[in-house]
């Protein structure tokens, strides 16, 4: 996968933890995640298309989900319920939102986000490379995972 592919992320992660969450983040170096690795507590999967196409997975402990959540809301959370859930889900949605406007190629259009809880797993496309980007935000790490192809352009007739 392009680095430009991978940036738009890096950016988007950068600002909503600012501006939103109000948290610090530390951003890792990118690697290639094993499919075949433990499933995470929970994900937030959010699945794109246009000018490419693929998904972006956020997976979380509860522990960060509910830290997320208190600072997002102002309310404080000990466990994940409902409201917990819907935040993280916005969380994802900004991340992914914020990045998809500094893809390359064009146009992308995001399915709303939905949440996968263990022993669930996440359905990563058969031989697509998953991109991992490891995130600690101080209150617990997270990882913004990527399955992304680029899609051709149509040619002209």
């Amino acid at each position: 996968m392009k680095v430009g592919y991978i940036n738009p992320f890096i950016v988007a992660t950068r600002e909503v933890f600012k501006t939103m969450i109000k948290m610090p983040v530390m951003l890792g170096k990118p690697y290639l995640r094993d499919p075949g690795s433990p499933p995470h507590k929970l994900a937030v999967v959010i699945a794109m298309r246009g000018a490419v196409d693929g998904q972006v997975v956020i997976g979380l402990s509860e522990g960060i989900a509910t830290t997320v959540a208190t600072a997002m809301l102002g309310t404080p959370f000990d466990k994940v319920d409902g409201d917990c859930i819907d935040a993280i889900k916005e969380m994802a949605n900004m991340i992914v939102g914020g990045a998809k406007k500094d893809l390359p190629g064009g146009i992308v259009e995001m399915a709303l986000p939905r949440v996968v809880v263990a022993p669930q797993v996440v359905a990563y496309p058969p031989g697509w490379p998953i991109v991992a980007l490891p995130c600690d935000a101080g209150a617990g790490r997270f990882t913004i995972e990527m399955t992304i192809r680029e899609i051709a352009p149509a040619k002209a007739a």
